[in-house]
């Protein structure tokens, strides 16, 4: 488990900082309005690509039980990836003008015809990705990520500073995904797939599966959607962007954590293992715990610090905002957590039977909070909303598993987190202090779970295995 969350944390760190360097770029160097638009693109390609990217849980779920019939399960995928992600992409192209229609701005149509064309390749990409997961191969997967970052961070950037604007964001995106998706093809040649596996299986297992990601997309989503067609000002609509793009954090910090949880879980299962099972999700929600309630402290106390450091001070008006919504996607990350411990069970329909409620529930808020309060009811509405989520899935994985994070070990992080958002609102420091300020936090709180004995000699073995990892590794 730790070898694998260290590989793939070393990718997702990459996609991490891709991601935000694409965005502070672009926020600094397009201006909140024309930034506005990109953001909104972005949102609406990801809501999208979850209908043919979201076969990768059945890909992974069933290559880490069925190993002897990986690479015959990733025959049948590819196949079925292919057709359906093409008809998707047409169907975007066909329907971008009623889509900008609803949005009330037709300026969108010609960058979602663009975007359209990452789907097929973005699906294939993470065909691949799944199939290497499911085999732990942590490396290769490590390596495909880290490619697919870099190439799209260098080919926005590249395009955009020549001067193809939001355009150019757009097919950097584009010619990046399929750079990735070329390397990805190389680290799997040379494996024969034999055996058979019925698509069937696929379907029956994606098909709940594809609702539950639609319904996570949209809590993902809906918050930029509603204000964009309420409020009909890009301008706004770009400050909500920039709150909503570092209040992701949270989320992204836990992606390595679900990449590796996800096949050990299912792998217990599969051996009827219920000990290995509940010893991967207690250590996994306190290792959650343990880094992102202080981590979104800081941010919500410092936020009107943080937005000039990474966008501009013309951005300001996001940061009370992101004091709010940071809190919303803590809460998602641990929803998205705790959905994957129940995919992994074989149980995607609970999933979609939880998130679609919350979506309308998520809507109503929006509609009836963003034309009176606008990027703070925006920001409410969401944190309400996956509040209830988190707290309704954690029920779910208590009841099947009769496992979540220890009491005492709650208070003892709830507690020292505390005193770090005390200290955090108490001293105010702007610019690059900032950064050393953060240090100074962590380095408090670090301390503070060493006295409250919430340090043990397991982490410290733990972190020791990983320094051993990553030098044999490296």
């Amino acid at each position: 488990m730790e070898k694998g969350i260290l590989l793939i944390t070393i990718a997702r760190i990459s996609s991490l900082a891709s991601g935000y360097a694409i965005h502070f770029f672009l926020g600094q160097h397009l201006g909140p309005h024309p930034y506005g638009i990109v953001g909104v693109i972005f949102a609406l390609t990801a809501i999208v690509q979850v209908f043919v990217n979201s076969p990768r849980h059945a890909i992974a779920k069933y290559t880490a039980e069925y190993g002897w019939l990986a690479f015959a399960i990733r025959r049948k995928a590819l196949q079925m990836q292919a057709a359906f992600s093409s008809v998707v992409c047409g169907l975007v192209i066909l329907l971008a003008e009623p889509i900008a229609t609803v949005l009330h701005d037709s300026d969108l149509i010609p960058y979602l015809r663009i975007g359209a064309f990452i789907i097929p390749i973005t699906a294939i990409f993470y065909t691949y990705l799944a199939s290497l997961n499911g085999l732990r191969q942590f490396n290769k997967q490590a390596g495909a990520i880290i490619i697919h970052s870099a190439s799209r961070t260098f080919l926005v950037w590249l395009l955009v500073f020549v001067g193809l604007g939001a355009r150019g964001a757009i097919l950097g995106l584009l010619v990046g995904s399929l750079c990735a998706l070329l390397i990805v093809q190389g680290l799997c040649k040379g494996q024969i797939a034999v055996g058979n596996f019925p698509t069937s299986q696929l379907i029956r297992f994606t098909i709940p599966t594809t609702l539950s990601s639609v319904g996570l997309i949209l809590l993902m989503n809906i918050d930029s959607l509603f204000f964009k067609s309420l409020v009909h000002d890009n301008t706004l609509v770009g400050y909500y962007i920039c709150a909503a793009t570092i209040a992701r954090m949270p989320y992204y910090v836990i992606l390595a954590l679900v990449d590796t949880l996800l096949p050990l879980t299912a792998e217990a299962i599969g051996r009827k293992n219920q000990e290995d099972a509940q010893k991967y999700i207690s250590k996994a929600l306190r290792y959650m715990l343990i880094l992102l309630v202080p981590g979104s402290s800081m941010v919500s106390m410092t936020a009107g610090g943080l937005i000039p450091l990474l966008y501009s001070s013309a951005y300001i008006k996001a940061a009370l905002p992101l004091a709010i919504l940071i809190w919303g996607w803590t809460f998602l990350a641990f929803f998205v957590a705790l959905a994957v411990l129940i995919t992994a069970e074989g149980k995607p329909a609970v999933i979609a039977r939880i998130s679609f409620p919350l979506v309308l529930f998520d809507a109503l808020l929006n509609w009836v909070l963003i034309p009176r309060y606008q990027l703070i009811g925006a920001a409410v509405a969401t944190t309400i909303t996956m509040l209830i989520g988190a707290g309704l899935m954690a029920y779910y994985v208590l009841k099947d598993f009769c496992a979540l994070i220890e009491p005492l070990s709650l208070a003892k992080i709830l507690v020292a987190s505390l005193i770090i958002l005390l200290f955090a609102a108490i001293y105010s420091v702007k610019g690059l202090w900032l950064l050393a300020h953060y240090a100074g936090l962590w380095g408090l709180y670090l301390a503070l779970l060493m006295g409250l004995k919430e340090i043990r000699e397991e982490d410290i073995q733990v972190m020791k295995g990983i320094f051993h990892i990553f030098r044999r590794e490296r």
